[in-house]
């Protein structure tokens, strides 16, 4: 597959919605582009409706992209930056978020119950019920834990106390 190294073939059908009315659905060149180009760090994507369920995007740049409503469903976005994304109304479930950069994102409304262990999350907007992910070694905001717009639950099983400092982990491209 030539430097598409972001999916399964197998998956590659269900991976994009167009957003024009200039592409059609069945345009596989399309597909492969839009993989590529989140691989080559791009941000301010648009991606909104996009259907990346089950995408490797690990360390993928979506730096402000429109994620809205997108389906990221088992996706992979590990070490991905997500700063400052909008993921409003995004479908998260399942997805591996560890050590992902989300801080300054907006997750209002977004579906979550996954793995954010180690993931930065200062400054997110986080209206969302927490109890179910993990948060092991993530970095967020103390007030959250008191906080009527974020649930999350001190006596689950994945719970731990805010992380104040973390080692920056070395991030690959």
């Amino acid at each position: 597959m030539r430097g598409y190294k972001a999916m399964n073939i197998w998956k590659l059908m269900n991976i994009w919605k167009p957003m024009s009315s200039q592409v059609s659905s069945h345009d596989t060149d399309n597909k492969f582009r839009l993989i590529e180009e989140i691989n080559a760090k791009t941000s301010n994507r648009d991606l909104n409706n996009a259907d990346l369920s089950g995408a490797d995007l690990r360390y993928a740049y979506l730096s402000n992209a429109d994620l809205r409503d997108a389906d990221l469903r088992d996706a992979n976005l590990m070490f991905a930056n997500l700063m400052f994304a909008d993921l409003r109304g995004a479908d998260l479930r399942g997805a591996d978020l560890r050590d992902a950069d989300l801080s300054n994102a907006d997750l209002r409304g977004a579906k979550l119950p996954v793995d954010l262990s180690n993931a930065d999350l200062r400054g997110a907007k986080l209206p969302v019920d927490l109890s179910n992910a993990n948060l092991h070694g993530a970095i967020y905001e103390e007030e959250w834990v008191e906080s009527e717009n974020v649930k999350i639950n001190p006596l689950s099983s994945n719970w731990e106390p805010p992380v104040r400092y973390r080692k920056k982990q070395k991030r690959y491209s």
